[in-house]
């Protein structure tokens, strides 16, 4: 994050106005604000015109919300409130000015993009986890969609043998 406070002096911000604010929460970018505090305390102070630029690391680190409402609140605040964003998309740096339908549009625009990534890695993962269950591996947790597990028996209760639980397609 050292990276950024030199992109938003050079894009005209005095230095003594850069504050450093971390708001890592470990909640989801998929999350809605009122889940995750720091975003909730973003939001807040953008709305109080406490704020001038946000500089976002990465997009999909803030907003991976496949409804997309978050993205749209925040950057509806932003343009109340004449707060510009300054982020990162592949390597450029880009200052955003939220009252600009286009910069606007291309804010969401990289939101939604965050949002189909993460769907996708869902999906992914939910595909590994089935052709694994469909050679009978089960670690416990929730099954994909379609099987189901019947629990295995502990020793002492099946004559001394454990047995595995086995998967079955519905």
């Amino acid at each position: 994050q050292a990276e950024i406070k030199p992109k938003l002096v050079a894009a005209g911000i005095p230095e003594e106005r850069v504050e450093r604010f971390v708001g890592d929460d470990d909640k989801s970018g998929s999350s809605s604000e009122h889940i995750r505090q720091s975003l909730y305390s973003l939001l807040m102070d953008v709305r109080a015109e406490r704020i001038g630029v946000v500089a976002i690391r990465d997009v999909a680190r803030l907003f991976r919300d496949p409804s997309q409402k978050g993205p749209v609140r925040f950057a509806n605040a932003c343009a109340r409130a004449h707060v510009m964003v300054l982020t990162n998309k592949g390597g450029q740096w880009e200052l955003l000015d939220m009252n600009d339908y286009g910069d606007r549009n291309t804010f969401i625009d990289w939101c939604r993009e965050a949002a189909t990534d993460l769907l996708e890695i869902i999906q992914k993962t939910g595909s590994a986890k089935e052709i694994s269950v469909s050679f009978g591996n089960y670690a416990g947790g929730p099954l994909p969609v379609g099987y189901y597990a019947k629990p295995g028996l502990p020793a002492h209760l099946n004559g001394g043998v454990a047995t595995r639980p086995t998967i079955n397609v519905y």
